[in-house]
């Protein structure tokens, strides 16, 4: 037994350090939001160094939740869960993190890296509000409100807090982390860490540039960078930028999205749409050295995809290295129980299943 748990600790470490090390080369994920006819509907990619895996949990309206790591904050966040959630936490490299989840009244939040955050986390100051750690931050979001309208209210009333300023919880690493609200209005909210600790939020809507999200630079940046390429006026799309680096990839998705037209389509055909749209646009292949990172020949890839309607609730998780792929919808996941469920959606995905299957979590 002694072996055995010596070399949990020992794994526990390397992945640790893993997670350290690379969190400066690692600029990846993007995020695409459509207008449909069916109401919103979001693609977004899992990218890394490394492989990244996504185990769907659920914890039961009504249980009360504590945000543990936020320790450099006077008061940690405590609730008690409002919204029948489903979210994707990430178990490889991320200890559980929450990248993606999604509530029963058509609310979603979103996770993604900003590495250009990460020096100004410890200039953040507390402001005395409830605070939340990076790794719980998007499940707050989708357990406790169901617009942007309303985080945005609850957050100018001081009800929560970002825990900018302590390290993800469970990965033993600073790490700069931005984060967005979207709703079945087609609202969406993006917060991001600016220097001198300043948190400042973008406000827009699937009509506008805050539809696609991807890394580095902060969205003033993005902006710079885009207006570069004249997507408006830009017919053909022929001088676009090729390399993977997240603003390139921001502005090929940008363009390709700006052709689309899901009018008169049903839902899997704006789902197939979509999906062409991106993968066409940011899926990364294996090999390709991003030009950012300083000459440092950082590569990464797609590993997940996540792809959901906030309307219909049906939601699909895409594994790209064995192109399988499962489903399920959030309504169909109520009434599983009164304690935490989980399902390994990779895991499930590669041996066949067509839908996820819940069971408590181990």
């Amino acid at each position: 037994m002694k072996s055995i748990k010596n070399n949990k600790i020992a794994t526990i470490a390397l992945a640790t350090v893993t997670v350290a090390a690379m969190a400066t080369n690692a600029l990846a994920c993007t995020r695409y939001i459509a207008n449909t006819d069916h109401g919103p509907t979001t693609i977004r990619s899992l990218d890394w160094g490394e492989r990244l895996g996504a185990v769907a949990a659920i914890h039961p309206v009504g249980e009360v939740r504590l945000s543990e790591g936020a320790g450099h904050y006077a008061k940690p966040a405590a609730w008690i869960v409002k919204h029948h959630t489903v979210a994707m936490e990430e178990p490889v490299l991320f200890h559980g993190t929450v990248t993606e989840a999604l509530n029963d009244k058509g609310f979603a939040a979103m996770a993604l890296y900003m590495n250009d955050s990460k020096p100004f986390v410890k200039e953040h100051k507390d402001n005395g509000a409830p605070a939340v750690n990076q790794a719980d931050i998007i499940t707050f979001f989708a357990e406790n409100y169901e617009s942007v309208a309303e985080v945005l209210h609850a957050h100018e009333n001081g009800e929560f807090q970002i825990a900018w300023g302590d390290q993800v919880r469970g990965t033993g690493a600073d790490h700069g982390i931005h984060f967005a609200v979207t709703d079945k209005s087609g609202a969406i909210a993006l917060f991001q860490l600016n220097e001198g600790g300043e948190e400042v939020i973008h406000k827009g809507t699937t009509a506008d540039d805050l539809s696609v999200m991807t890394n580095s630079p902060l969205q003033q940046g993005q902006r710079d960078y885009a207006a570069k390429y004249d997507i408006d006026a830009n017919e053909f799309g022929s001088d676009l930028p090729g390399s993977i680096s997240s603003p390139d990839r921001n502005v090929r998705m940008l363009f390709n999205a700006s052709k689309q037209d899901y009018t008169g389509l049903d839902l899997i055909r704006t789902a197939a749409l979509q999906q062409q749209a991106f993968d066409a646009s940011v899926l990364i292949p294996h090999g390709v050295a991003d030009p950012m990172v300083n000459g440092s020949g950082a590569t990464y890839a797609t590993w997940v995809t996540f792809q959901y309607n906030l309307e219909s609730g049906d939601f699909k998780v895409r594994d790209i290295e064995t192109a399988t792929s499962v489903t399920f919808n959030i309504n169909d996941t109520k009434g599983l129980g009164e304690e935490r469920y989980c399902a390994d959606a990779i895991e499930q995905a590669r041996a066949g299943a067509q839908t996820l299957k819940f069971a408590p979590c181990p």
